[in-house]
């Protein structure tokens, strides 16, 4: 029976984590967005000679120096092609060294045996929780740098709340300070706490002898000045005075933004309001202990210098975010990139409830109980966000990829959803694709599939549906005056597998091949097929209509084989007839027949 229980607890400690590397699998979308163009600008650099890998970890991104990240970025992506979903599987195992060195200290305030497996239950939903999706599919520059800094500060007062002697923590402690110091701006924090929490430890609980704490703070307060000085030294110490100003003026929109950025963890419905009641109860609870303390009914005690310093990080974190980002709006204090910072807070008051063991048991057992039940209903609460969420953002990443991979065929305009300026992916685009990088990192097979039983295909609309017909091929007519673009949408199963295929390309007359989107979701075709598997069989893409060219064009799909080897070109599927009186040719008329244009450029019959 013993063997059982432990079993249990074990499973319920290790399934976040599952489902955090599940969801990464599921949802993951390998592709450069948004500020992540910084960084195919720096292997632009790297690549080219231009910059050194002491440049890369001073790099500035904004007005933080997030030079750890880029360091790993630039290590993985001559081994993966530049692969973000390898970052986003890396971000989860920084995450889950984070949840183990907080289930370690809350290992060390619990009484042991298999019952004290269950205390490390919430710790695990907690940390590796699917509210901060953004972050965990987000990759380098998209959310990586926070869980990055969250996850180095918690390890870093782990290490520090095992110093005993001048031994191999404190060097380790060293090493993960400078890793969250150069993560994100608010890992400057770790310095001056670090130091506090070596202080507490050894002159006012005396958990340390006081001359190992006077020599260990001697150490950390060199290593702080070395690091400190470093990061001084690049840092841009600017204040945007519009955000002072709105900051100093809007005290109730700061406190909103502050409380609720606290208890956004924990957030069932996921507005703002919900998160503010969270992070009040969560107050309160909070309350109740230093009041019982500050009363002498209990306790600090030595083993709560640790928790203190998480909650102070994430307290003073808060308000420095809450600083600059308030102006944005109440609600992006719920932004989930943030949910990495929140749960070091949260967790941290879970670990002073573990560790006030003098507090009365009834009121104990009660703030106990109130704090698991925000856990559990907000965790609940986080994977069905985190899914809804994800479904959304791998459903659009997929066309934004398809998009990417035929940045030949889009003007620059269209790439403004890509990068907040459209013209570095026009500038970079080439270089990822001249170094099989991203995107470009898998060419097209050359080899012929030849299936026992050719694919099912499916082109549903170009534009729009088909009206027309011409024998048993549909006729898509398009007005290239009025459609600057044509997109395509389809869908494709393969008949052996009874699943999705590799790939889908749009062949034009055997001249022009379109890469599509393909995976997109399609209840209907797995509702039809009976086949669950085969709801991501979809496809999708656009090209300008000017690159097609006006007249009569033949269409046809090139199939990829499920494990991308090989290709089965189908047949002419659908006749494309684009109408466009600045070309002369021939066109289709409605039986698919040719006929002579009957106007000239100049527009003369």
């Amino acid at each position: 029976m013993l063997w059982c229980s432990t079993l249990f607890a074990c499973a319920l400690i290790a399934t976040p984590l599952v489902l955090c590397l599940w969801f990464v699998a599921a949802f993951a979308v390998d592709l450069p967005i948004g500020d992540q163009w910084h960084c195919v600008s720096l292997l632009h650099g790297l690549y080219g000679g231009k910059i050194s890998w002491l440049d890369l970890f001073l790099t500035l991104h904004g007005k933080h120096i997030t030079g750890v990240p880029f360091v790993i970025m630039g290590l993985l992506a001559p081994y993966t092609g530049y692969d973000t979903r390898v970052e986003m599987f890396a971000g989860v195992a920084i995450l889950f060294s984070a949840c183990v060195a907080l289930s370690l200290m809350a290992w060390q305030r619990t009484s042991k045996g298999w019952a004290a497996l269950l205390a490390l239950v919430p710790i695990a939903w907690l940390v590796m929780s699917l509210r901060q999706h953004e972050a965990i599919l987000g990759g380098v520059m998209g959310g990586f740098e926070h869980i990055a800094v969250s996850s180095f500060f918690v390890i870093t007062v782990y290490l520090l709340d095992q110093v005993v002697s001048l031994g191999w923590p404190l060097v380790l402690a060293m090493l993960t300070a400078t890793c969250c110091v150069f993560s994100l701006g608010n890992g400057i924090l770790v310095l001056p706490f670090g130091a506090l929490q070596l202080a507490l430890s050894g002159f006012a609980f005396r958990r340390i002898p006081r001359r190992t704490a006077f020599v260990a703070g001697g150490f950390w307060g060199i290593f702080s000045l070395g690091v400190g000085t470093a990061y001084l030294a690049v840092y841009e110490r600017s204040i945007d005075t519009e955000i002072w100003d709105f900051f100093r003026s809007n005290l109730y929109a700061d406190a909103q933004f502050f409380l609720a950025f606290l208890g956004s963890p924990l957030n069932v419905t996921g507005d703002t309001g919900a998160a503010i009641a969270t992070a009040v109860v969560l107050a309160a609870i909070l309350a109740v202990v230093v009041v019982a303390v500050a009363g002498r009914s209990a306790r600090m005690e030595a083993n709560t210098v640790a928790p203190v310093m998480l909650l102070a990080y994430a307290l003073v974190s808060d308000f420095l975010i809450t600083m600059g980002r308030v102006h944005f709006g109440v609600d992006q204090a719920t932004t989930s990139r943030y949910v990495c910072i929140g749960y070091v807070g949260i967790a941290s008051l879970y670990l002073i409830l573990l560790s006030a063991r003098t507090l009365p048991s009834r009121a104990r057992v009660y703030l106990m109980s109130a704090f698991l039940v925000f856990v559990f209903t907000g965790s609940v609460a986080a994977i069905e966000d985190g899914l809804l969420w994800g479904r959304v953002r791998h459903y659009y990443r997929l066309g934004m990829a398809n998009l990417l991979r035929n940045y030949k065929l889009h003007p620059t305009s269209d790439f403004g959803a890509l990068a907040k300026k459209p013209e570095k992916v026009r500038r970079y685009a080439p270089f990822l694709e001249d170094n099989h990088l991203s995107v470009f990192r898998d060419p097209s097979p050359e080899k012929i599939w030849s299936p026992l039983v050719a694919p099912t295909v499916a082109l549903e609309t170009i534009i729009s549906p088909a009206r027309e017909s011409a024998g048993q091929l549909p006729v898509f007519a398009v007005d290239s005056r009025a459609e600057e673009e044509l997109s395509f949408s389809g869908w494709v199963v393969d008949r052996v597998s009874r699943g999705p295929a590799g790939g889908v390309l749009i062949c034009v007359d055997d001249k022009l091949e379109i890469p599509a989107a393909y995976g997109l979701d399609r209840p209907d075709i797995a509702a039809a097929w009976r086949r669950s598997n085969c709801h991501r069989s979809g496809f999708s893409t656009s090209c300008l209509t000017s690159i097609v060219g006006g007249g009569r064009h033949a269409i046809s799909l090139k199939v990829l084989s499920p494990d991308r080897t090989g290709y089965y070109r189908t047949p002419t599927i659908a006749l494309l007839l684009i109408e466009d009186a600045n070309l002369t040719g021939e066109r289709a008329d409605r039986n698919g027949k040719a006929v002579v244009a009957t106007r000239t450029r100049s527009g003369a019959r």
